[in-house]
């Protein structure tokens, strides 16, 4: 109470009255609470507790690093479900899931809110395992197209390189009419 109410509460209160004496009797006992020196001390409390705040923190912690593994870990099998997918490593998908995240707001709270709305998680899964197949197939198609053109090109080379003809010192010294009919021969052969 402020020292206005309690100005108002005396002048209200007849003397002797059931009010005073309530007042009174707590102001009483609190002194005689405080005289016993039975004070609480938050600094000896807190000591005393904080092994155990300790210890639920770190079970706390244990419990959530627990959960998120076991979510990390039944995400990746789903993704694994996937032909394409299923020889790829953990960590590998783990890591497409980050990445997917940063591009994809939608892939980033129905992760946060997985235990929430696990219907909403497992879509946004599904969707994004889609994504990484058809990313996947296209970087192996591409490559593959790759070595394809690479292995084409060497066996070109190396029918080319068979073909007998003019060795270089050979082509410097012929006249311009052999030369020309040398030309001339190389292009029937080609068309």
């Amino acid at each position: 109470m402020t020292e206005q109410q309690k100005k108002t509460a005396d002048s209200r209160a007849p003397a002797g009255s059931e009010a005073e004496s309530e007042t009174s009797d707590l102001d009483a006992l609190l002194q005689e609470y405080e005289k016993d020196g039975n004070k609480p001390r938050p600094d000896r409390t807190l000591r005393a507790v904080k092994p155990i705040i300790d210890f639920a923190r770190s079970e706390m912690a244990k419990s959530q690093t627990n959960a998120l593994k076991q979510d990390l870990d039944n995400a990746c099998s789903f993704l694994k479900e996937a032909e394409t997918l299923s020889e790829i490593d953990n960590k590998l998908l783990i890591g497409f899931m980050e990445a997917y995240a940063q591009d994809n707001a939608k892939f980033r709270k129905a992760f946060e809110k997985r235990s929430e709305d696990p219907d909403v998680w497992q879509a946004q899964l599904e969707k994004g395992r889609e994504w990484l197949e058809g990313t996947i197939k296209e970087t192996f198609k591409t490559k593959t197209s790759d070595v394809e053109a690479a292995k084409a090109a060497v066996k070109g080379q190396s029918e080319k390189a068979e073909a007998k003809g003019p060795d270089t010192n050979e082509m410097l010294n012929m006249s311009g009419v052999k030369w020309q009919q040398f030309l001339d021969s190389e292009i029937a052969k080609a068309g």
